[in-house]
């Protein structure tokens, strides 16, 4: 076949091009560049006004929230801090459970941090997340240690002894071992603030409150100290801000028991009290705590009060005939469970709000070895079994914590973690 005429090929594309484009078909090869360079961008897609508007408001509120909730941890001097703990808590662990560090940990060293498990063991300070990622994990020398923690920060002192620290996730922000007196008691705020309690020559006991960047020497690095000259101080508690303190005592009046509260709510008198702000006859305090709205949980083995600082309204509830088997104190609840029997069985429990008011009473067959209790669920430990109750008293299921489960304690309204001889474990409280 000879070779085709000149022409040829132009009448060819052009026939090729019309075929192509009836069948709606345009072959990329048969496209000029200049084509493709001409092609219109896609439509640009826009949020209607209104919508606009109410997703902005939403991602505002949500800044505003997120910056509340963590406001304690955004102070210039504690930003650092929370980014290396918010770091560190990334990532996930191996799963519960998970042996415990040391030989033991006495059960009022098992606390939140948040919500992880902080402990306390006879050798060590250990924080674990909801996997059972390690956070923390630093050594003490501590005889006779109390861990006591608010927010991201953890005050352990060894208790009869003149050694203390403070922990965070990430490092051990103060460590002192050499305090003159031997320490009673003690408590740190959200803020940093801390207190401790100690014996002191000439007088009863010594309270000392100190800034969240005190190296607690024992010449002027403190905010506040105060000295007992009537009662031994059992127990202290600081408010989140860390600007009020309340110290419990006792000392015998008259043949008996006489307990006493103090509040201190002006760091810049140091007067000594004429008298202390509340007295309760014949009821040994076991515990006081802030709670979240400024009032103070006062626990005893007689009788429980709920104190208004502001007011001076104190309300009281009265075990009438029953003994005290166990408690708990949250930010918000103070939760009791009384028994009528000797043994700890046919227990009542009580719930009273942050105002002291009641918010519940049932009774239960089951024994409280340990008690917790979030977002509306009460969850007691009998036996290797957690039992859960509704606020009001509906028993709501039974799980499985192990036969040598020694505490419980929830972290949701639906999840605990459960103290073992040797392990943290963790149960699903779910129906």
């Amino acid at each position: 076949m000879g070779p085709k005429k000149a022409g040829f090929w132009e009448r060819e594309k052009k026939s090729r091009k019309k075929a192509l484009e009836k069948r709606g078909a345009l072959s990329l090869e048969d496209e000029p560049l200049e084509a493709y360079e001409e092609e219109e961008d896609p439509p640009r897609i826009s949020l209607p006004k209104p919508l606009f508007k109410v997703l902005l408001i939403l991602l505002v509120c949500g800044l505003a929230v997120f910056l509340w909730i963590n406001r304690g941890n955004l102070a210039p001097d504690r930003v650092g801090d929370w980014i290396q703990d918010s770091l560190l808590g990334m990532g996930v662990g191996p799963g519960f459970p998970t042996p415990i560090t040391g030989s033991d940990i006495a059960k009022e060293n098992l606390l939140l941090m948040d919500q992880d498990a902080a402990m306390v063991s006879d050798t060590s300070f250990v924080v674990l997340n909801k996997t059972a990622k390690e956070l923390s994990n630093r050594q003490h020398s501590f005889s006779n240690p109390i861990l006591r923690v608010a927010g991201s920060r953890a005050l352990i002192y060894n208790l009869g002894g003149n050694a203390f620290q403070i922990e965070s996730r990430s490092k051990t922000i103060l460590k002192k071992d050499e305090l003159t007196n031997n320490i009673l008691a003690g408590d740190i705020s959200q803020s940093g603030n801390f207190v401790i309690a100690t014996e002191s020559k000439g007088y009863f006991s010594k309270l000392t409150v100190y800034g969240k960047n005190s190296q607690a020497t024992d010449q002027d690095d403190y905010l506040y100290r105060y000295y007992f000259s009537d009662y031994y101080i059992t127990d202290v508690t600081i408010n989140q801000e860390g600007n009020s303190v309340a110290a419990v005592g006792v000392t015998a009046f008259e043949g008996a028991l006489r307990a006493a509260l103090y509040v201190f709510d002006d760091y810049k008198s140091p007067d000594a009290k004429e008298s202390p702000d509340y007295i309760f006859e014949d009821n040994l305090i076991l515990a006081v705590r802030y709670l979240d709205n400024g009032n103070i949980a006062v626990v005893g083995d007689r009788e429980s009060y709920v104190v208004n600082p502001a007011t001076k309204e104190t309300l009281s509830y009265p075990y009438q005939q029953r003994s005290l088997a166990n408690f708990e104190i949250t930010s918000d609840t103070l939760l009791l469970a009384l028994s009528k029997s000797n043994d700890g069985r046919a227990c009542d429990i009580a719930l009273l709000d942050h105002n002291g008011t009641v918010s519940g009473e049932f009774s239960t067959s089951h024994k409280a070895t340990s008690m917790s209790y979030r977002g509306g669920t009460v969850a007691l430990l009998d036996s290797g079994v957690i039992y859960t109750y509704s606020s009001s008293g509906e028993e709501t299921g039974d799980y499985d914590a192990g036969s040598d489960a020694r505490k419980i304690l929830m972290y949701t309204s639906n999840s605990a973690y459960v103290l073992g001889i040797s392990e943290i474990r963790q149960v699903s409280l779910r129906g």
